[in-house]
């Protein structure tokens, strides 16, 4: 007989939730037999056990295969007897046993019906696969067939330039993959697999090839210090271990029919065939994948199959009046995106690097990315260069033309080869089921990975994960589920119910400011008005008062002109306008075409303190347009539309999103090109409304300065404790998970004033389809999540099956990846946040969106700060004026 140690885990209002019992390896292998009928087990990260469910069935289960005798004490009431009272409580919802159940959606419980189908929800963790999930759901995601263990590797120092002050712990990070890079590039198939692995230190599967020395600029050399051995145990060098299987992934289907830029970048060598266009551009299938390592050394494939525009049409192939500042380009040699600044007057032999260097000097003597041969065409052809600016970036660069092409973005694909176009668009556009067609083809195709003595092979042979021990599906939330609340405390479960339910809170005092054309003054800017005002009027949110501006056009052809003075010169400094709503011209008429001055409005009203709705009169006839102008104009006054019913799950007061936006100035002189950027933070309440946001304002250079970034969270946190009377005790931070500029000195400010926090990357992209897999393969559900506790990661589907008034919807949606980078609340609370905040979106009510508010806004914000549309901020702006 085993010893066993268990106890009772307890909710806060002392419900018998569970038995909680220490075991061993033999005790996980005779509870991997017992019966899914009969006993239900899942990790509860909460008390860091393994828990079973108190159901008689279970009890007894657990007693006949251990031959122990739970005591009375130890069951649920149920099971021990307990009155009618508690029998009807049992029929409903008893089965929530473990801790992390109490922040579910009480509407999944309730509407399961019996204990058995709401017990189906719940994670076998001690098996490593099952059947199709409770949720009906699963990924494009493949677990190896084999396991591996704790990996042995060789250290190597990366040594640098004595002297040099490569100080930051990014620089020494960048100076690393530089050297990994050469090895690579030197060595090809030679190269062992290698990984980042701390300051300035790189681990490889096996030796390095040859004598360390380096070439590359920042570098000197790789000098062997030691061997050690990489624990599963250990998270930081489990990521470390995670990243030598990446390589090894890589250099096997490298050696396949495939073209590797990167483990999220993967194409079939051989193009989609599209017969229309002009041959400058192909369609690849592309797939972007990732790998995972459990603790418990099972390995995971994921697969997101996509597809990817790839062309040679460079520069020097376009005639150059078709070149304008701010075109998409790549660099041909490393797929780096670029804007481009202008065809200068200088040739490619002419000094444009520096004083003394030509374009052709730099790439012969200092890229060793471009081969001699395309070095020698561009001497010999010695065209004019071209500057361009890196995105993310605002460094410019000077490049000769045969280096940039054109990306294969929506807008170069229409301008350039409509044909093409028009054909591939619904060869990109993929039903569920070819997609997981594709993804099983290509992990078929993979086929045996080496990697440390052991071989990978990733059986699909289910065409869908449905989870483990690792990694559960769930549906958070139904997708009806009543999560917004109205006005009068009103609840629905989409932001287009606002016409019917009305406005949580409409702006007081509402007085607007109506801009528009004067050819439109009397009845017809009456209608416009009309249409708006009974909008909203049937929200609950009628405006007080309305005052008009008018202004004169400019023709399309003259420019700018001077609308923005028109306007800016009748509005007094004390003015007492909330909102602006302004019409704007025809761009395009039957008789006179116009200017739009929508950059030009939006800055100088931002800069009397006015935010502003732009109407679009070729947007009139859209489906919700109406609606959404009408919110955004009740935002823009300091109302709130809608809020998550209930509040947010978990302890977060305030919610900060920070985000970077790029904006490129094309200023005709010449001399203010080039990418702009601005940081902003937005900050919304534990109710999902949106308290207001602070920015830095458009920025010159490449990064946001620290002291900005400190400087609008503590504008944020000064605003919470204004309009909420304290500081908050908990904070959730949302991070793009592409944004650069590092938030530490925003966190050392928390720090500072002992508030605790979460940072939470939201990434665009997860690397593996989310597929509904009852009843054949179509689109998912929203509010499904695959969540893997152990690694604070999760893949969720914020919308699923097309909403009837959506636009653009009709392809497979695409999942979001959520991650906990700092803190200690769990990944599905804050999966659930995440979730909660993308239903809610103000400006969109005509359907929900991939991203939440937070980083939706954020970005939004960003940009607009970055285009000069909004004064920099002294203090949390309230009111939203980016809309």
């Amino acid at each position: 007989m085993t010893e066993f140690s268990y106890d009772i885990v307890e909710d806060e209002y002392g419900e018998k939730l569970a038995i909680r019992f220490e075991y061993d390896e033999n005790i996980i292998n005779r509870l991997n037999e017992l019966s899914w009928d009969t006993t239900h087990r899942t990790w509860n990260p909460d008390v860091s056990a393994w828990t079973i469910e108190p159901t008689p069935a279970s009890i007894q289960a657990f007693e006949d295969e251990f031959d122990v005798s739970v005591p009375d004490e130890y069951r649920s009431d149920q099971s021990a007897g307990g009155d009618e009272e508690t029998d009807r409580k049992s029929d409903s919802n008893t089965s929530d046993f473990d801790t992390t159940a109490e922040q579910r959606s009480a509407t999944t419980s309730e509407s399961t019906g019996s204990d058995y189908e709401e017990d189906a929800a719940i994670e076998d963790a001690l098996v490593d696969t099952r059947d199709i999930s409770a949720s009906g759901h699963g990924l494009t995601t493949y677990p190896a067939a084999q396991r591996i263990d704790d990996v042995p590797v060789y250290v190597y120092n990366v040594l640098i330039a004595t002297g040099d002050q490569a100080q930051s712990a990014a620089e020494r990070r960048r100076r690393a993959y530089v050297a990994m890079r050469e090895i690579r590039e030197e060595y090809g198939d030679r190269a062992p697999p290698m990984a980042y692995a701390g300051d300035l230190e790189v681990v490889a599967l096996h030796p390095i090839p040859g004598d360390g020395i380096l070439e590359s600029e920042g570098v000197r050399e790789l000098k062997e210090a030691g061997e050690r051995t990489l624990e599963l145990s250990n998270q930081a060098e489990r990521a470390q271990i995670q990243r030598l299987v990446e390589e090894a992934f890589k250099q096997r289907v490298g050696d396949q029919d495939f073209v590797v830029h990167g483990m999220h970048k993967i194409l079939k060598g051989d193009p989609i065939p599209i017969q229309a266009g002009t041959g400058n551009f192909r369609l690849h299938e592309r797939f972007d994948c990732a790998i995972t390592v459990a603790s418990s050394g099972r390995v995971y494939l994921h697969v997101n199959p996509k597809t990817r525009v790839q062309t040679d049409y460079t520069l020097d192939k376009v005639e150059n009046h078709r070149l304008y500042p701010g075109l998409r380009l790549v660099a041909t040699y490393n797929g780096r995106g670029y804007r481009l600044g202008r065809v200068q007057p200088e040739r490619a032999r002419d000094p444009t690097i520096d004083a003394e260097t030509s374009v052709v000097d730099y790439h012969r003597d200092e890229n060793p990315l471009v081969d001699d041969v395309t070095v020698e065409q561009i001497d010999s052809s010695n065209r004019r260069v071209v500057t361009a600016y890196p995105m993310g970036s605002g460094r410019k660069q000077t490049f000769p033309q045969e280096l940039l092409a054109l990306q294969g973005h929506t807008a170069n694909l229409a301008n350039f080869d409509g044909d093409f176009w028009s054909e591939a668009q619904p060869k990109m556009r993929r039903s569920a089921s070819a997609r997981v067609e594709d993804a099983v083809e290509f992990a078929r195709q993979v086929g045996d990975v080496p990697f440390d003595g052991t071989t990978l092979s990733f059986p699909a042979d289910a065409p869908l994960f449905a989870g483990d021990s690792h990694f559960r599906v769930e549906q958070l939330y139904e997708t009806d589920a009543e999560v917004l609340k109205f006005a009068n405390g009103r609840l629905g479960d989409h932001p287009n119910e606002v016409g019917q339910k009305g406005v949580y809170e409409p702006p007081a005092p509402f007085n607007v400011l109506y801009v528009y054309p004067q050819q439109l003054e009397g009845d017809q800017a009456d209608s416009f008005w009309n249409t708006f005002s009974r909008k909203l009027r049937s929200m609950g949110a009628e405006p007080d008062s309305r005052s008009d501006i008018t202004f004169e056009p400019t023709p399309k052809s003259d420019g700018p002109g001077d609308v923005d003075i028109q306007v800016g010169r009748q509005i007094a400094s004390d003015h007492d306008y909330d909102a602006a709503l302004v019409v704007l011209p025809p761009e395009e008429g039957a008789l006179t075409s116009f200017y739009q001055p929508y950059d030009e409005l939006k800055e100088v009203l931002a800069e009397k303190g006015l935010h502003s709705q732009m109407i679009d009169r070729k947007s009139m006839k859209e489906t919700g347009y109406h609606q959404n102008i009408a919110l955004g104009l009740i935002s823009a006054a300091g109302g709130i539309p809608f809020t998550v019913e209930g509040s947010l799950p978990g302890d977060a007061d305030l919610y900060l999103a920070f985000d970077v936006g790029q904006y490129f100035d094309d200023d005709d002189d010449g001399l203010q090109d080039g990418i702009r950027v601005g940081a902003s933070v937005t900050a919304i309440t534990n109710e999902g409304a949106v308290l207001g946001y602070a920015h830095t304002g458009p920025q010159a250079g490449e990064r946001i300065p620290a002291s900005a970034l400190r400087r609008i969270a503590r504008q944020s946190l000064l605003g919470y404790e204004e309009h909420r009377g304290d500081a908050p005790d908990h904070i959730a931070i949302h991070r793009d998970g592409f944004m650069n500029d590092p938030i530490e000195p925003a966190l050392g400010f928390l720090d500072e004033r002992g508030i605790s926090y979460d940072v939470v990357e939201v990434r665009k992209q997860a690397p593996a389809r989310i597929v509904n897999q009852e009843g054949g393969l179509a689109n998912p559900d929203k509010a499904i999540a695959c969540i893997n506790d152990e690694q604070h990661l999760a893949y969720i589907a914020t919308y699923g099956q097309p909403e009837p008034l959506a636009k653009g919807t009709t392809g497979t949606p695409r999942p979001i990846t959520v991650e906990r980078k700092h803190g200690g609340t769990d990944i599905e609370t804050l999966t659930r946040q995440v979730y909660l905040l993308a239903q809610c979106h103000i400006g969109v009510a005509n359907t929900t969106t991939r991203l939440p508010i937070t980083t939706a806004y954020a970005d939004r914000a960003a940009t607009a700060a970055a285009k000069g549309h909004l004064p920099m901020t002294s203090d949390l702006e309230t009111g939203i004026g980016f809309l």
